[in-house]
């Protein structure tokens, strides 16, 4: 058991200067594109689709605008203050 907890502890960590290179970032930067729905062709050139993606962010925000009126409203109710 001894011998395993010294070559876990040997392994060394490869340096954050190793990922910071142009060839490693370069691949992520073109995954981060083609997972990126608004960079596709197909999403630039279907006005129905761009309007439908559109149409759900701005949903989402204002969920979120919703949810946290919510939760302050909650909040407030059980410190008896509103």
């Amino acid at each position: 058991m001894a011998q395993m907890n010294r070559k876990v502890k040997a392994k060394k960590e490869k340096p954050a200067s190793d990922f910071s290179s142009g060839s490693c970032k370069a691949p992520l930067s073109d995954f981060n594109l083609f997972v990126n729905n608004r960079s596709h062709l197909d999403f630039l050139l279907d006005e129905s689709t761009r309007t439908k993606v559109l149409q759900q962010a701005k949903d989402g925000e204002t969920n979120k605008k919703i949810e946290n009126f919510f939760d302050i409203s909650r909040t407030l109710a059980r410190q008896s203050i509103a």
